[in-house]
């Protein structure tokens, strides 16, 4: 009973582990964020279990081996996943919106150290389940505006992203690109939070929204 519970925990250490290597993907098509993130959570526990099971299963006089494992492969389990995380860029999904052709969109944040990197992902094909990331929208470098950050759908046009109370990034959805409101992408100086509030009222006046909307 114990060994095959111990095959098992090896076979979904395995498994999950595999899945989320996927997010390295060079051509930058993964999986679903949530399904990497929740591999990721089940690797960083069934790696540990499967080698708590070869520590505790063999006799006694057979254990020396599997505990050297132990002890060098949980810090070597924590220290792969998260650098496979800051490898690969997957984000941390905030929300998703999809528009009444079934393509959907999707706010993540990436994972930064210091900043709070904000990024916009878009579907591959139908279903939801492959991703690429669409766009790089503005950061926070000192905490501002990170407040109950939400990706809108306008009108079934505009891509807006609110957070802090303001909008800060905008995109029109066109038929084979997104396109920047304005046509530029530019960042505000995050030491001068003025110049953010001016940038969301023109976000608003563009496309029509409420400034306080949403």
């Amino acid at each position: 009973m114990i060994d095959g519970v111990r095959w098992l925990t090896r076979t979904v250490a395995a498994g999950s582990a595999v899945l989320f290597l996927t997010s390295l993907n060079p051509q930058g098509v993964i999986l679903a964020p949530e399904l990497l993130n929740h591999a990721s959570t089940v690797a960083l526990i069934a790696i540990p279990l499967a080698l708590v099971f070869d520590v505790v299963v063999p006799p006694a006089k057979r254990r020396l081996w599997p505990m050297v494992r132990l002890l060098v492969g949980l810090p070597a389990t924590v220290v792969a996943v998260v650098w496979i995380a800051f490898a690969s860029g997957l984000p941390g999904v905030v929300n998703r919106v999809t528009t009444a052709s079934g393509q959907q969109y999707l706010l993540g944040v990436g994972p930064m150290p210091t900043d709070v990197d904000y990024q916009l992902w878009r579907s591959v094909g139908q279903g939801g389940l492959l991703w690429e990331r669409a766009e790089s929208l503005t950061w926070s470098e000192d905490g501002q505006f990170t407040r109950n950050p939400q990706l809108v759908l306008v009108r079934e046009r505009w891509l807006m992203v609110r957070r802090g109370g303001i909008w800060t990034d905008c995109y029109e959805i066109t038929s084979d690109e997104l396109r920047s409101c304005g046509g530029i992408h530019q960042m505000p100086d995050w030491q001068r939070p003025d110049t953010w509030h001016a940038a969301s009222a023109r976000m608003a006046q563009e496309v029509g929204a409420e400034p306080d909307a949403y």
